[in-house]
């Protein structure tokens, strides 16, 4: 697994992205 300072960057985003939908389901389900 490379761990340029990218791939923590874009790594970060996924993972913020995935806990905003998860949140957003919580909150319409």
């Amino acid at each position: 697994l490379c761990t340029s300072p990218a791939d923590k960057l874009v790594f970060a985003s996924i993972m913020n992205a995935y806990k905003v939908m998860e949140e957003g389901h919580k909150a319409t389900f």
